[in-house]
């Protein structure tokens, strides 16, 4: 199964993916985090006790928990290392966006802790793994519209895109520019720009000129989002 993630499975986290977890293999609770799309008033802690003795479980017949399904949602497991990842999905979430989500984040927990690392009860990493997950992920879900202006803040080093080659391009020669303009200028196909707009905002490439950093909600139907999530509660 392939590890890239395009834009469009990791913008929006709080869409596909409702709680995290991270679980030793004696069970603690290392580190949960909710993204706040519905009232899971679980206590993390008793949760993720209850994930890990599934996970025991199903090692001790099988080679370990892949998923875990209720009526409305999905429990998707990853181990790396003695670490468990685990986030609960509603039943919507295409399972390998949310399974390659959680490989996504525990290569970055890797680099963090040392490669012969046992819980001492200093929880100081996982609280860098929250501060990553919230810059990380919230940088790729700003709201691209026709409307955004942009600037240059980075080089070109990673384009091998003619149209992002074509917005660089423009924006070094003109400066700060709103990105109709740019589709009107070049004659770029707008969906084809929004999409490499997104690209070169992933990169660092170019960021949003702030005064253009939130766009009002009906412009977010320029994107192309993922599942709709389900609605129910957990």
């Amino acid at each position: 199964m392939s590890l890239i993630l395009s834009l469009d499975e990791m913008s929006n986290i709080d869409e596909y993916i409702y709680d995290l977890f991270v679980i030793n293999g004696e069970g603690l609770c290392l580190f949960h985090k909710n993204f706040g799309k519905s009232t899971f008033e679980v206590d993390g802690v008793i949760i993720s006790g209850f994930l890990s003795a599934i996970e025991t479980f199903s090692q001790s017949v099988d080679k370990g928990m892949r998923m875990l399904v209720t009526k409305n949602f999905r429990f998707i497991y990853y181990r790396s290392n003695s670490l468990i990842y685990i986030c609960r999905t509603p039943k919507s979430v295409e399972n390998n966006i949310a399974y390659n989500t959680l490989k996504f984040i525990s290569l970055k927990m890797n680099k963090i802790l040392p490669p012969d690392y046992k819980f001492d009860g200093n929880v100081t990493h996982f609280q860098i793994l929250s501060d990553f997950i919230d810059e990380y992920f919230n940088s790729n879900t700003k709201v691209v519209s026709l409307n955004s202006e942009f600037e240059i803040s980075g080089n070109r080093s990673s384009i091998h895109n003619t149209t992002e080659s074509k917005i660089y391009s423009y924006l070094r020669l003109r400066g700060r520019q709103n990105l109709s303009k740019i589709v009107q200028i070049l004659k770029l196909d707008e969906d084809e720009a929004l999409k490499a707009s997104r690209k070169l905002l992933d990169k660092g490439i170019i960021s949003i000129h702030e005064s253009f950093r939130f766009q009002s909600a009906p412009q977010q139907t320029q994107l192309q989002n993922i599942h709709e999530p389900s609605k129910h509660n957990f």
